[in-house]
C-alpha cells in the first residue's frame, strides 16, 4: 500500500514539474524497463534507448498524462507499445528494402486497425465468459501488473487460487483467439504476459 501512495505522490510532483520527482521515478524503474523492452527488441542499446524515450514522453506530457492504473504498469506499457511499433516498422522497412517493394502503407494500417479492432471485440467477449472472480484476478495481474502474492494478499486468498483462476481465464483467451493462429497466441503471449 505504501508503494501506491508514493506513486500517488511522485506523479502529483511529476505533474508539477517536479524534476527530483522524474529523477526518483527514472531510477526506480528504469532497469526493470530495460529488461521488459529487451525481452522484445533483443538488442541492448535500443532497449536503453527505447526506455529513455518513453520516459522523455513521460516528462514532456507530464502536465496532461491520465494515469488510472500504477504509474508500473503505465511505464511497462509505454515501453511495450513502444518496443512492439519499433519491430514492426523495422520489420516493414527491411521486408520492404529486401523485396524492392514500394507498399502502401494506407490500406495496410486500415485493414490492422480493423483486424485489432475484431481482436479487441473477441478479448471482450472473451472477458465477458470469465467467471467473476475469475475476470478479478486476470486484470490483477495482467492490466495491473500485481504478482501472484500481491493479488493473493489483496484479495485474501491463496496463491494457488491465484494460479487456478490464472490458468483457466488463459485457457478460455487462448480459445477465443486459436482461430486467429499465430496472431492470436502473440497477442495473448506479449500483452497479457
Amino acid at each position: 500500500m505504501e508503494v501506491q501512495i508514493n506513486e500517488a505522490q511522485l506523479l502529483q510532483k511529476l505533474k508539477a514539474g517536479d524534476q527530483s520527482a522524474f529523477d526518483r521515478l527514472f531510477k526506480q524503474y528504469y532497469k526493470y524497463l530495460v529488461v521488459i523492452a529487451y525481452k522484445y527488441v533483443k538488442d541492448d542499446h535500443l532497449s536503453r534507448d527505447l526506455v529513455q524515450d518513453v520516459f522523455m514522453d513521460l516528462w514532456k506530457r507530464r502536465e496532461s498524462i491520465d494515469i488510472e492504473l500504477s504509474l508500473k504498469f503505465f511505464l511497462r506499457r509505454a515501453v511495450i507499445n513502444r518496443s512492439l511499433s519499433t519491430i514492426r516498422k523495422n520489420s516493414r522497412m527491411s521486408f520492404e528494402e529486401d523485396a524492392g517493394l514500394n507498399v502502401p502503407t494506407k490500406n495496410n494500417e486500415t485493414e490492422s486497425h480493423y483486424q485489432m479492432k475484431e481482436l479487441h471485440e473477441v478479448l471482450e467477449a472473451a472477458y465477458a465468459k470469465l467467471p467473476a472472480r475469475c475476470l478479478e484476478v486476470f486484470k490483477l495481474s495482467r492490466h495491473e501488473g500485481l504478482s501472484h502474492k500481491e493479488i493473493a494478499a489483496k484479495l485474501d486468498i491463496s496463491t494457488k487460487t491465484i494460479e487456478n483462476q490464472m490458468t483457466k481465464a488463459l485457457k478460455i483467451i487462448r480459445v477465443a483467439l486459436k482461430e486467429y493462429g499465430a496472431i492470436g497466441f502473440f497477442l495473448l503471449f506479449n500483452f497479457f504476459t
